[in-house]
């Protein structure tokens, strides 16, 4: 096991009982200038979810009562709050909502593109084609974009994201995506390929049967840099003998030998536990537009990389030019989407596409001071705390993977509340 120089501090305390803190992506905003920009979100449990009356029930498991931009003019060493401060009541959680944004700033040209999904909540429409304990309606999900020019400052009327062609509106917006019947959400460009375009990872739900899938979103600048164009990739699907979810939750990097490569949440059988949870791969070599077939991701010797059905990262570090992947890595299947700990980090083989066993290493395991309903659930396999959902950026100054992550949950899970905290990974120099 590799031992990798870690240092975590608080970052952001949670506001009262009961608040989840989460931290988005945090951002360069300037090619020369230490400026910055992150979204947050508080994150609590909605009563109305469980309530004893079925017809009064209604939304998802969680809700967002504060939703809010930070702004930094000295890298991140100090934040304040700028815009609106948006909030949720879970008691009036019917109807239209829009998520967190996602940013990112074009070193090239100095413009920034933020991307935001809105979606509906309708009481008589309760978790349909549900995923893992998300209620969110996944057949209203649609994605919106907006263009700054002066550094997050301010921003252009907000669009709607369409794949380019004529037979494409703000209805049927993409590939089998008609607003009302399936949906699909997507974060902020990753990545900026040699000819400009530039990609983003996708979820996508037909509700067709075949549960989530991914999709590229190429993104390109008009020639006057007045817009943005989109068109859609391939979708990778993975069979529902593999994975009980789907395809979903991507992170894409382009290799050196400038293939595209796309890693996949997958979730296990839970019920019969014939397959386990895993981390999928799919390679294009057109510049993100066709897959390959998924494969599970593996170590050098063909073994499994045990992974549960949750978020991960795949980062390139420009003080070493390694690929890395940071993701909740097990000694053993499970066949959920827990447990979400550790927390691992480890070198990608290029060439041979797979985990460098010798080069594993954890940057966060279950504290010794956890509480028992935490302790008994992390002894039970189950919850217990949960590493995942975090942001990250390479610190421009120091070439740190600086992740920010919620310690979730402080006390237990029918309390929910949970700190937000700083992670600063040193980078290898070689």
């Amino acid at each position: 096991m590799k031992t990798y120089d870690v240092k975590r501090t608080l970052y952001i305390k949670a506001p009262q009982q009961g608040y989840c803190v989460h931290v988005g992506d945090p951002c360069y905003r300037s090619k020369d200038k230490p400026e910055m920009i992150e979204p947050v979100y508080s994150e609590a449990r909605n009563p109305m979810y469980v309530h004893p009356d079925p017809a009064k029930r209604i939304g998802a498991y969680a809700y967002m009562p504060e939703i809010y931009t930070r702004y930094s003019d000295d890298n991140g060493q100090t934040w304040e709050v700028r815009g609106e401060v948006r909030t949720q009541d879970y008691n009036h959680l019917e109807g239209k909502h829009s998520y967190r944004p996602g940013y990112y700033f074009d070193p090239d040209n100095g413009l920034m593109v933020a991307m935001y999904m809105s979606y509906e909540i309708y009481a008589s429409q309760r978790n349909k084609e549900r995923f893992s304990d998300e209620g969110l309606s996944g057949h209203t999900r649609q994605m919106w974009y907006m263009i700054s020019r002066d550094g997050a400052e301010s921003w252009q009327e907000p669009k709607k994201l369409i794949h380019a062609g004529r037979e494409y509106d703000a209805e049927h917006w993409g590939p089998g995506l008609v607003h009302g019947k399936s949906g699909g959400s997507a974060g902020p460009p990753s990545i900026k390929l040699a000819d400009g375009t530039m990609l983003s990872t996708m979820t996508i739900n037909l509700e067709d049967g075949n549960k989530y899938q991914t999709a590229l979103l190429r993104g390109r600048w008009t020639d006057d840099l007045s817009d943005m164009e989109w068109e859609f990739s391939d979708y990778i699907r993975i069979s529902l003998t593999q994975s009980s979810q789907g395809a979903c939750e991507a992170s894409v990097i382009e290799l050196t030998d400038k293939r595209v490569l796309v890693t996949m949440r997958a979730c296990g059988d839970r019920e019969e536990k014939t397959f386990p949870s895993l981390k999928f791969y799919s390679i294009s070599e057109d510049g993100g537009r066709a897959f390959s077939e998924p494969k599970p991701l593996t170590y050098e010797d063909g073994s499994m990389v045990w992974s549960p059905s949750s978020y991960h990262t795949l980062f390139r570090s420009s003080k070493n030019g390694r690929l890395y992947i940071l993701a909740n890595i097990l000694d053993e299947p499970t066949y959920d989407s827990e447990p979400r700990w550790p927390l691992c980090m480890a070198e990608i083989d290029e060439e041979k596409l797979c985990v460098i066993s010798e080069t594993l290493g954890i940057m966060q395991t279950l504290p010794d001071g956890l509480s028992e309903p935490l302790r008994k659930a992390a002894n039970e396999r189950r919850k217990g705390r949960r590493y995942s959902n975090w942001g990250w950026y390479e610190d421009s100054v120091t070439k740190e993977l600086v992740l920010v992550m919620a310690d979730q949950p402080n006390i237990s899970w029918e309390d929910w509340t949970s700190d937000n905290y700083e992670y600063r990974i040193t980078i290898p120099d070689k």
